[in-house]
């Protein structure tokens, strides 16, 4: 079994009934410690993947094993296992294409594992973790302000950096209407928050320590719940002030 702790690392049984610890929750990403050292791990991955190469319930063994060609220094290993994947992968397929250009971009193909993704952008598809890809290779080969885009693509929020949060206008608690177009010219936080966030929660003592100190030098809050039921906020507010 895989009890992980508070550092999220997981404590396993190997084949040899050895306990080890691990990042992760599946010895792929460990290989090596599952079976007891490199070399064996190598010579199971391989046979595993020569009698069912095309087996896409284990295509996450093919960047699995060329991370260990990489750990015991037999990166000529690597070109094979990339064409040999090549011809098994469904060349529209996401994941498929994601598994491939892990594997260049492993080996420092960059350049190439930018083609496959922009072929992936090119298919039209809207899954935006398409950009995610793009924006990391661009900014391994040093095109910051390609990646840029792509970063803002992938995450539209990343735009609003650097710019005036627009005016809204709400009903508080109390029934008032409130507006940013008041606040102008103040400090304010925007305080986004839950009832039901345990870090959020933490994090009030701290905020109205700020607000207390600063509240006459033009500094201000405006907290907004994203609970789902009034009552709990209400509730709230009153027993901790």
């Amino acid at each position: 079994g895989h009890h992980a702790n508070e550092d999220f690392t997981c404590l396993n049984l190997s084949f040899s009934a050895n306990i080890y610890r691990s990042t992760a929750v599946w010895a792929i990403y460990e290989p090596e410690a599952m079976y007891g050292g490199f070399e064996k791990a190598i010579a199971t991955l391989e046979v595993k993947l020569q009698n069912a190469p095309d087996d896409k319930r284990i295509f996450e063994l093919y960047p699995a094993l060329v991370r260990l060609y990489i750990k015991t220094e037999q990166e000529q290993k690597v070109d094979v296992l990339v064409n040999n994947f090549k011809s098994v992968m469904d060349s529209e397929h996401i994941k498929d294409n994601f598994t491939l250009g892990d594997m260049l971009e492993m080996v420092g193909r960059d350049q190439e594992a930018l083609q496959v993704y922009e072929g992936l952008e090119k298919q039209g598809s809207n899954n935006r973790y398409i950009f995610q890809r793009l924006a990391q290779v661009h900014e391994k080969l040093g095109n910051v302000e390609i990646a840029k885009v792509y970063h803002i693509k992938f995450d539209p929020v990343l735009a609003l950096i650097g710019k005036s949060v627009p005016d809204f206008s709400a009903t508080d608690f109390d029934g008032k209407p409130i507006s940013l177009r008041d606040y102008r010219g103040k400090v304010v936080l925007l305080d986004f928050w839950a009832v039901w966030c345990s870090p959020c929660i933490d994090e009030i003592p701290n905020i109205k320590k700020v607000y207390d100190t600063y509240k006459n030098a033009g500094f201000d809050v405006i907290g907004i719940s994203l609970d789902h039921h009034k009552y709990e906020v209400r509730d709230y507010i009153k027993a901790n002030n």
